[in-house]
């Protein structure tokens, strides 16, 4: 039987394959295969975990932060700040109160900036030193939302670090919660801590490098108390701070020009992830 005009007289070699599309045309080829397999790495290296969000309209303009504070910085605000109220329909349907009745919900410990609440149902009445975490927890409670924000340890709930705090003493009855549980406490749960100047070039830089900023506040617009309170800062753009209040969902939903609250800030605490040493070129 007569072979069909064209077909192979036996298995295709290199060489039978550089005489029908040559050189150039095997060049073509593996170029092709290459801008392909960039592309699949590329897209296989897209980030998918949580991250504070960074600003990019403003990192062209911020020359020196030292030394001046730039005049917008509008990030971490297109995130939703997820606030965990009392009763919250999500946890309940999640049916892990018996295992955990402080556990976080998923979305809780997946929002960016998770606004949690020192009078939550869940760990209001937990025990704080002498006192409870609904009544003298606003502390632990900021110290817990910076870890679940900065960090994937979801396990440090208000009531947990309320413990941590008091068993390491940091709770001063009738006084309460001093800074030491963020400048030397916070390394427990993988973060470093700094105390800043309170002024707004200091605040506003660190807030710029994607930290957080605990504000500890006298009594005045976020307290009524004489021992005062303490916020968390996670955000700025031209309207003010965005802020974290573990006392009050309404002060959450504002954004607070720095220069309205300044004089009621007595210090301020910088929290960012630690850092850890690259072994993998040893």
């Amino acid at each position: 039987m007569k072979k069909n005009q064209g077909a192979s007289d036996g298995p295709i070699t290199i060489m039978t394959l550089l005489e029908k599309v040559g050189i150039k045309g095997i060049l073509i080829g593996l170029f092709v295969m290459f801008v392909i397999l960039e592309i699949i790495t590329l897209a296989k290296g897209k980030k998918t975990t949580k991250e504070v969000a960074t600003p990019t309209d403003a990192v062209a303009t911020l020359t020196d932060v030292t030394t001046e504070a730039p005049a917008v910085l509008d990030f971490g605000l297109a995130d939703d700040t997820l606030v965990a109220t009392s009763g919250d329909a999500a946890y309940a349907t999640e049916g892990n109160a018996t295992l955990d009745p402080y556990a976080l919900t998923a979305a809780e410990y997946m929002a960016y900036h998770p606004l949690l609440l020192q009078k939550d149902s869940r760990w209001k009445d937990a025990p704080y030193g002498t006192s409870t975490v609904g009544q003298s927890g606003c502390a632990p409670t900021c110290l817990s939302m910076a870890i679940i924000g900065l960090t994937d340890y979801k396990y440090a709930t208000p009531p947990k670090v309320a413990a941590f705090s008091a068993n390491s003493g940091y709770y001063i009855p009738g006084q309460g919660t001093t800074g030491d549980l963020f400048l030397l406490g916070s390394s427990y749960y993988g973060l470093s801590c700094k105390e800043v100047g309170v002024n707004e070039n200091e605040i506003i830089s660190e807030l710029y490098l994607g930290n957080y900023v605990i504000l500890s506040v006298k009594q005045g617009i976020f307290t009524d108390t004489a021992s005062g309170h303490y916020i968390l800062v996670y955000g700025y753009n031209e309207n003010g701070l965005r802020i974290n209040d573990p006392n009050s969902i309404d002060n959450s939903q504002k954004e607070w020009p720095l220069s309205e609250i300044i004089n009621d800030v007595q210090r301020a605490y910088s929290l960012s992830p630690m850092e850890t040493e690259d072994t993998s070129g040893q």
